[in-house]
């Protein structure tokens, strides 16, 4: 479980160290945790194979979390990739499946 922090009473001397200002962080924000912490990888994309069940729905969902859009393929497992895309979605990433057997160069070559 990770701790919430509050950050209501944080506040820095401003240059002239006449004062506080409240701590915005970089984009302004009140609570910088939440925009320069909560999403590290926001703006990347991740490509996750294998990523429809077990540990590489795991990882995708972990990336998504972390502010990553997610890229996932699958071989046989259609509805879990479906359901992995709609639970990705729900994290706020764009994110899609694209079935792709990785041992097989013909099938990501084309």
């Amino acid at each position: 479980m990770v701790e919430q922090w509050s950050y209501q009473h944080l506040a820095l001397l401003d240059r002239t160290g006449e004062g506080v200002r409240p701590y915005t962080g970089r984009t302004g924000c009140r609570i910088p945790c939440m925009n320069d912490l909560a999403k590290p990888l926001g703006g990347k994309t991740a490509l996750v194979t294998g990523a429809a069940r077990r540990l590489g729905r795991a990882s995708a969902l972990a990336l998504a979390r972390a502010g990553a859009d997610v890229a996932i393929t699958f071989k046989d497992s259609a509805r879990e990739a479906r359901e992995t895309v709609v639970d990705l979605s729900g994290l706020g990433v764009r994110a899609f499946a694209l079935r792709c057997d990785v041992t097989d160069e013909a099938t990501w070559t084309n």
